[in-house]
């Protein structure tokens, strides 16, 4: 879980006023309408949106763990393996071609081969398929879309077929640790993938009289939570700014 802190903008009126308004019963100074107001903001979609795309989670990057006998597990239908997030540690990165409709939550099985080749393969029925322009699903299950990929490629080589189109690329700092390794990355819909991290996302006041508010955030990745919580808190100050710029 991580944690931090944020100064709410305020109205330079509202900060000197001490009149207290009465709402339907409810005693609210000004001074806490605008923090809850602020914090409505904060958890809005469109920014959580905003905030997602501007860090590329549009694409997730998983290694399967090692083995999990089932004795360890205390029920058969317990899975041997589970996925590891290595959002940051991952050896490459996948560039999506947005204006492609892409398979989206299906996993993609990359196996590094060399420094210039990797192996790629997935075959998954009845998926959805996500438009990155217009941000939504074109194709359902019901649709009965597939995407089947099993063959070679070379790093920076383009992957495109009817459901999908993408490059993928070694990064630099690659060492041979993932190499025969099971690796894979998924697409993600943005709209699904915003509206669960707003359901975790937790923004409450510091006190009652404080224009102060903790936001707290828990995920899979400490990395991804954290450039999370970090991305909101900018996008946020870049928003309260440019309103500034523009009522100067």
């Amino acid at each position: 879980k991580v944690s931090s802190t944020l100064m709410i903008s305020s109205g330079e009126d509202t900060r000197t006023t001490s009149r207290t308004e009465f709402i339907e019963g409810l005693e609210l100074t000004t001074q806490n309408k605008e923090v809850h107001n602020e914090i409505m903001v904060l958890k809005s979609q469109p920014l959580i949106e905003n905030v997602v795309k501007s860090l590329g989670f549009q694409v997730s990057y998983y290694s399967k763990a090692d083995y999990l006998p089932y004795r360890f597990a205390g029920f058969k239908s317990f899975s041997k393996y589970f996925f590891r997030n290595i959002y940051k540690s991952s050896p490459y990165e996948v560039v999506i071609d947005h204006t492609s409709p892409q398979a989206v939550n299906v996993n993609f099985n990359i196996d590094i081969l060399s420094n210039d080749e990797f192996s790629l393969s997935i075959k998954e029925e009845d998926i959805d398929i996500y438009d990155y322009v217009s941000d939504r699903i074109v194709y359902t299950k019901d649709d009965h879309k597939d995407i089947f990929i099993n063959d070679r490629f070379n790093f920076g080589e383009e992957i495109k077929g009817p459901n999908f189109s993408f490059k993928v690329f070694l990064k630099s700092s690659y060492n041979n640790e993932y190499q025969d390794k099971d690796l894979y990355f998924s697409f993600n819909n943005i709209k699904s993938l915003a509206s669960s991290y707003k359901t975790a996302l937790e923004i409450v006041p510091s006190d009652e009289k404080a224009t102060v508010v903790s936001i707290a955030f828990e995920g899979p990745s400490i990395s991804k939570c954290t450039e999370f919580v970090n991305g909101i808190t900018n996008e946020y100050l870049q928003k309260d700014l440019a309103k500034k710029n523009y009522l100067a």
